[in-house]
């Protein structure tokens, strides 16, 4: 991040915080030749991408 502001913080904090609270969760670290920073997630925006809410 070449400018981070507070909400960038307050977002890591966030995180970091679910993860302390949720034990099986957690973040794992490679060396990246390229230097970046790669997500996954496993979800399916709760069975509906519209609205993202679960689905019966």
């Amino acid at each position: 991040m070449h400018s981070p502001r507070k909400r960038h913080l307050d977002a890591i904090n966030q995180i970091l915080h679910y993860l302390k609270s949720t034990p099986g969760k957690g973040l794992q670290f490679r060396k990246n030749e390229h230097r970046s920073v790669e997500c996954f997630a496993d979800a399916d925006w709760a069975g509906s991408v519209e609205d993202s809410k679960s689905t019966p």
